[in-house]
């Protein structure tokens, strides 16, 4: 809905400005990149202790005969979780070297590249493939092996010794390390998503982002139905605690200069734009205390593409009265409003929503950013 309800604009001297809308962007790629950094390490310190010592401790269990679990148990426990491991810690090390050689000063944040290194392990994913199928399997063998007395110890010891972690264990060990995987490979897939909403359509990184989501799209797409929806649904909440540390920060306020056309006189004016939680506002100028207008961006229906054709980097904001026009200097400057913009809409849906949306098409139509965060499948 508009509103000319004449509110006040935030100076344009205060904290928030001082940051350029540029580097506003780089901050929010590298706080998402130390995110993926940070749920790895979490991840490969699950998966090691898994195997390490879950897997090794239960092997020795099962040669003596005053313990009632067998090879079998084992094997159809952990399956192929040490080739899950094996990836993980090639995938971090990678990852690792990338943020660190993307700190030296003569290297632009906004120059990290953590999409070619997924691609360099597409074929490495395809073990998600074999854990998937056998977690039924496992959860049901996990189930008796926890009723087992003879390992009733085994099982305090696993957790007083389970390193610290960023992720709370609400189950078992046991249950909580064959769970993990199924968590991890929905939260990267969520996270590589947001990364490419922040990329923009110059960066060299792009394509290869979003190749990379659909690579971790379609390892999860091997989880069980109904497994994979509450995963996802729990990733996709990940999307509104970023964003609260993102607008802590005022990261995803925007403003600039753009060329709207009117209402009822279809002519071209010049409007100073503002864009500050879901409120997007135009006045005539920046130093003007009263909007022209506000737009409540919570009854926006979608962000279009360009469809006129006279106007290049144009985009509509379609509203249930009107559709309002807008088009920027560059591709570029249009790129940061339209996904921002989508962004904000995107996050409007409940996570379980932003999950079934996931799921409803697949990975491989993914063409650009827009494509990422649509509110419909239609």
């Amino acid at each position: 809905m508009s509103s000319n309800n004449g509110q006040s604009s935030p100076s344009i001297a205060n904290d928030e400005t001082r940051l350029t809308d540029e580097n506003k962007i780089k901050i929010i790629r590298a706080g998402i990149m130390e995110e993926i950094v940070k749920r790895e390490t979490n991840y490969v310190k699950i998966l090691k202790f898994a195997v390490d010592k879950m897997k090794t401790d239960l092997e020795g269990c099962a040669d003596h005969i005053e313990y009632e679990i067998d090879e079998g148990h084992v094997r159809a426990l952990f399956g192929n979780m040490p080739d899950l491991l094996k990836l993980h810690e090639k995938l971090l090390k990678k990852l690792k070297t990338e943020v660190e050689s993307a700190a030296d000063l003569t290297k632009p944040q906004s120059e990290f590249s953590i999409g070619n290194i997924v691609l360099q392990l597409k074929d490495d994913f395809q073990v998600y493939d074999i854990y998937c199928s056998n977690y039924e399997r496992a959860e049901k063998v996990a189930a008796n092996v926890l009723k087992m007395a003879s390992l009733k110890k085994t099982f305090q010891n696993w957790l007083a010794e389970m390193p610290k972690l960023e992720t709370a264990i609400t189950c078992s060990v046991l249950e909580f390390s064959l769970k993990e995987p199924l968590q991890q490979i929905c939260r990267f897939s969520v996270l590589l998503k947001v990364l490419a909403v922040f990329t923009a359509p110059s960066h060299k990184d792009l394509c290869d982002v979003i190749a990379a989501y659909q690579i971790a799209h379609a390892a999860l797409t091997s989880i069980e139905a109904g497994r994979r929806s509450s995963a996802l649904k729990a990733a996709y909440a990940l999307c509104d605690t970023l964003q609260k540390t993102w607008d802590d920060r005022s990261l995803c306020n925007k403003s600039g200069f753009l060329t709207k056309r009117g209402g009822s006189v279809k002519s071209w004016k010049i409007r100073w734009f503002t864009l500050r939680g879901y409120e997007l506002k135009y006045f005539d100028e920046p130093v003007d205390e009263r909007a022209l207008t506000t737009l409540d961006l919570r009854h926006c229906k979608s962000v279009l593409e360009n469809d006129l054709p006279a106007k290049p980097h144009c985009f509509g904001l379609a509203f249930p009265d009107r559709v309002y026009y807008m088009y920027a200097i560059t591709e570029e400057e249009r790129s940061e409003w339209r996904n921002l913009i989508s962004w904000k809409l995107y996050l409007l849906a409940q996570p379980a929503e932003r999950a079934r949306l996931a799921l409803s098409a697949p990975a491989t139509v993914i063409k650009s950013t827009s494509d990422l965060i649509k509110t419909s499948t239609t």
